[in-house]
């Protein structure tokens, strides 16, 4: 028998209060309208707009709380994406248990956890398709099929292993698609049926957001950017590049004139990736240099000014990019770097807002925030709590010396004031948090 979950307002109005939301945007009420009819459904909505708690309320309010098997599965084209739903899942506290599998996690560990039959799963799709290949995933009562990101999905080449996983279903579930850009050519192997679809592409402009060119003298950008960086200041800011190498080129270059940044890119493995956006997140890094992997459906709030050193490939990304500013009613800036080899597109064009960079060299100041990382995590049944209790007890940390804590699988990242971070990891490395020592050390 069904276990009564709350009624959806009341699921809702826990999250608002939880999560401090004043009030859910047009395209979530929609979908909290649409989805719990049982109706195959293409969400489309800008990057930063909330997609996920659109989707995760509605279907986690329908979950049988009585039946251990797993009645969600939801894929995302990259692993930040699919480690970014399932903390944002976990952080909802509605009681279900929730998996993510994707590469770089161990392949047994993950069965292991599978035979629990976990509510949820989220994962990537060869790791997903591995797993039902090998009859780890049970799809017989699976009642939602999440495709989140499909178009980024399609984009990277998933098609085949997409059309594998969906093959796996004896009963088809619901599906839910969702996408950031218009035009998204559905498949044929995605059985759906009476297809409903939410639009709120409709208005790209973003409120708040305020877009100016950057003249570059020369094809090398980096003297421009230099200075550009420079009259920013100590303020959030992602700077945008089309490859690897240039991120790179470009990181080396600063760190050259004392400007302290990380970079970002898919040539990093997991841990690495993952340990550079939580530097990020809690403003250890004020800086950060990326591919177009930083671009979308990462969870990076706050991020004051965006840079395209080099323009994006299509206008799709440049919106990409520029939603990783002004969000939740936030003011941001995106600055447009140009030289006279740049073929200037039309949507480059129209921006009329100039910006020309000073010439005085200012001292950018050290962030206020240094990261430690603690050996302790999920698996040893490590929370937020028992870590802040432990920075105030040993660390002897006062409430405003402690920023944002992320726990991972197998450690902690810390957010601590910079001043404190010497004496704290004196103090604390070695010590016991919950009964087992600890190995305490700057990230």
């Amino acid at each position: 028998m069904l276990q009564q979950m709350p009624k959806l307002e009341d699921t809702l109005s826990k999250v608002q209060t939880k999560f401090n939301i004043a009030s859910f945007n047009a395209m979530q009420k929609e979908a909290f309208q649409v989805i719990p009819k049982s109706k195959d459904t293409l969400l489309l909505s800008p990057t930063g707009s909330g997609k996920t708690l659109a989707f995760l309320l509605p279907i986690m309010n329908q979950l049988d709380l009585t039946i251990c098997r797993t009645q969600v599965l939801i894929i995302s084209p990259t692993r930040e994406l699919a480690i970014q739903i399932t903390n944002v899942s976990k952080d909802l506290g509605l009681g279900f248990n929730i998996l993510c599998c994707y590469g770089g996690h161990s392949p047994k560990e993950e069965k292991k956890s599978l035979q629990s039959d976990p509510e949820m799963i989220i994962g990537t799709p060869g790791r997903i398709l591995d797993h039902l290949d090998r009859e780890n995933i049970d799809t017989t009562s699976i009642k939602f099929l999440i495709l989140d990101e499909f178009d980024k999905t399609l984009e990277m080449g998933f098609h085949s292993q997409m059309e594998s996983i969906i093959k796996h279903f004896r009963f088809k579930p619901q599906y839910i698609l969702t996408s950031a850009t218009e035009g998204l050519e559905i498949p044929d192997f995605v059985p759906l049926e009476e297809l409903i679809s939410i639009n709120h592409l409709s208005n790209t402009i973003i409120d708040g957001l305020k877009i100016s060119k950057v003249w570059s003298p020369s094809k090398d950008k980096l003297d421009t950017l230099f200075l550009l960086l420079n009259d920013i200041g100590n303020q959030s800011t992602i700077v945008f590049c089309n490859y690897r190498q240039s991120v790179q080129r470009i990181h080396e270059h600063l760190m050259n004139k004392n400007i302290f940044c990380d970079f970002l890119h898919g040539g990093l493995d997991q841990i690495e990736r993952e340990n550079v956006l939580s530097k990020f997140r809690n403003g250890t890094t004020k800086l950060l240099i990326s591919t177009d992997l930083a671009g979308r459906g990462l969870d990076i709030p706050e991020v004051q000014n965006i840079v395209h050193y080099h323009l994006p490939m299509n206008e799709e990304t440049f919106i990409h990019r520029n939603g990783r500013t002004a969000r939740m009613f936030a003011d941001g800036n995106a600055y447009v770097i140009l030289s006279n080899d740049d073929a200037t597109p039309d949507y480059v064009n129209a921006i009329s807002n100039k910006y020309t960079v000073s010439n005085t060299i200012n001292e950018i100041q050290a962030s206020e925030w240094i990261s430690i990382c603690i050996s302790k995590g999920k698996k040893d049944k490590i929370n937020k709590i028992d870590i802040v209790g432990f920075m105030y007890k040993i660390g002897k940390l006062e409430k405003e010396d402690l920023g944002l804590i992320e726990i991972k699988d197998n450690y902690s990242i810390i957010g601590i004031n910079a001043t404190k971070a010497k004496d704290l990891i004196a103090k604390t490395n070695n010590q016991k948090i919950k009964g087992k020592k600890t190995l305490v050390k700057l990230l």
